[in-house]
């Protein structure tokens, strides 16, 4: 049987105050002061982070995780990564996510079952934001959901 789910690109836009163009940082400005992905789901050097020259998106690309139960003797297998990283901004700019991009692939077959799902924590505060989609099978299609 196949079971495969991944999940190969992340697209997060970061978005300050309600600014026009002009008034948005400069242009390499904001930069990730520290970076770091850990877990069953994306190995060490497994996913990159860019952030985009207008300092308006934070693209992370997950270029290994993939959950696959075809050849596991149990039928649930999760796979989970933990990102941690904080950006340098000019004083006085505050990020926050505006809308989150999943995209990837999915390979099920008639009654498989993944669900992907994600915590979201920020700062100090620890404020937390959760998202999840689940995809029933049978299907083999490329996915673009939004959290």
């Amino acid at each position: 049987m196949k079971h495969l789910f991944m999940l190969a690109l992340l697209t997060s836009v970061l978005a300050g105050t309600a600014l026009s163009a002009e008034e948005f940082p400069s242009v390499g400005s904001v930069t990730l002061a520290t970076f770091s992905a850990n877990g069953s789901g994306c190995h060490v050097g497994s996913v990159a982070a860019n952030i985009s020259p207008d300092n308006r998106a934070l693209t992370l690309l997950f270029d290994s995780y993939i959950v696959d139960s075809s050849e596991s003797p149990n039928p649930v297998v999760q796979k989970n990564c933990v990102i941690n990283m904080s950006l340098k901004a000019p004083p006085g700019r505050r990020y926050a996510f505006f809308s989150i991009d999943y995209r990837g692939f999915a390979d099920l077959e008639l009654g498989a079952t993944a669900r992907q799902s994600t915590e979201y924590s920020f700062g100090i505060s620890g404020q937390k934001r959760i998202g999840a989609m689940e995809l029933k099978g049978p299907v083999s299609a490329r996915s673009k959901p939004r959290c």
